[in-house]
């Protein structure tokens, strides 16, 4: 081979690897710019799953606990689940594709060829000067197969999580956090800290809105939410709790004794929060509180940072490779038996 092949051939890499650098660093946006109008899709969906919630904001009337009981004993929170479940079926169908499939894949194999172009984790990754380069080229056969069985990896995490998505009523929400520390660890583990909060129960809180995430977010350069698919399903509201129960809310250490109380039939709880103006949602882990915990009902699709995707170092957790595995194959075996017996 003669040196003008050998310069030839070192261009080519070199200017391949830019032009895959700027690839995954344009796709992230471009696919995200899309996102307002399958917020907008989520937010019809939520309204379609419940509209009366509209007026269960006022924790502190026995109101709409008595019209609750009265909906259920007549079957009408019955029939409207089941019609809402068939109705939204569109709306789960497509935002499932674009959270599920479009957005966590183009975020999810943007950060894993970054990682095998620009590895940021390891030994590798905080080495620098000769030792790096003498590093980088050895790894390279060891970094590619990472890269291709971690890309197989997301395929099976975004086939199983459209399945779970559009088998059980889920929406996507934001939760927010630090951007260094647990947006970035979050994302990384798939594992959440149960805090001490326990407004509503102890568990693990999200917002419909930015404005719910940005204000538990610390302010400046730290802040962060992580985009997610959670799967409410069954979902209390507080306001149609019993007296008892409602006089749990705002107190604390009461918040466990309140997720103890909810938790068996319902996986979670939603508030009004008054003086704030927003819905909270609460993924319901009694018992759990200061733990790290994982779970199949939520589903980080992206990180972001001053509005803007940032890369996760190393990657997302796999889905697959957690419990949700069990919740992805049940959900596509209800899907394909449901369709075998619809075109019979």
């Amino acid at each position: 081979m003669t040196d003008s092949q050998l310069i030839t051939i070192a261009i080519y890499l070199i200017g391949g690897y830019f032009v895959i650098i700027l690839f995954t660093s344009l796709l992230r946006p471009f696919v995200f710019a899309f996102e307002p109008i399958f917020r907008g899709l989520n937010h019809i969906q939520w309204f379609i799953r419940n509209p009366i919630r509209l007026f269960w904001k006022n924790k502190h009337s026995g109101v709409s606990r008595g019209v609750f009981i009265g909906l259920t004993m007549t079957g009408v929170t019955l029939v409207w689940w089941l019609l809402s479940y068939f109705v939204t079926l569109p709306f789960r169908i497509v935002t499932a594709l674009y959270y599920d499939v479009l957005l966590f894949s183009a975020v999810s194999f943007s950060d894993n060829i970054d990682e095998f172009l620009k590895p940021k984790r390891g030994k590798l990754g905080h080495s620098k000067g000769f030792k790096y380069a003498v590093m980088y080229v050895l790894s390279l056969p060891f970094r590619f197969i990472k890269m291709l069985f971690k890309s197989g990896l997301y395929v099976l995490d975004s086939i199983l999580m459209f399945g779970v998505s559009v088998v059980f009523p889920t929406l996507t929400m934001l939760h927010g956090t630090t951007f260094r520390g647990a947006g970035t660890k979050i994302t990384q583990t798939g594992d959440w800290y149960v805090g001490s909060g326990n407004y509503a129960g102890t568990g693990i809180y999200f917002g419909m809105i930015n404005k719910t995430a940005k204000h538990y977010a610390p302010e400046g350069s730290d802040n962060s939410m992580i985009l997610a698919r959670v799967t409410l399903t069954f979902c209390k509201t507080i306001a149609t709790l019993s007296g008892d129960e409602r006089d749990l809310v705002d107190l604390g250490d009461k918040g466990e004794r309140l997720a103890q109380k909810v938790k068996g039939f319902y996986a979670s709880t939603e508030h009004w929060r008054e003086g704030f103006d927003w819905w909270e949602y609460c993924i319901l882990k009694p018992n759990k509180m200061g733990q790290m915990i994982s779970t199949w009902r939520i589903r980080p699709v992206a990180l972001i940072h001053n509005e803007k995707i940032e890369r996760t170092y190393g990657g997302f957790s796999h889905y697959t490779l957690s419990t949700g595995v069990v919740a992805g194959l049940f959900s596509w075996w209800l899907i394909f038996y449901t369709l075998n017996i619809l075109l019979k």
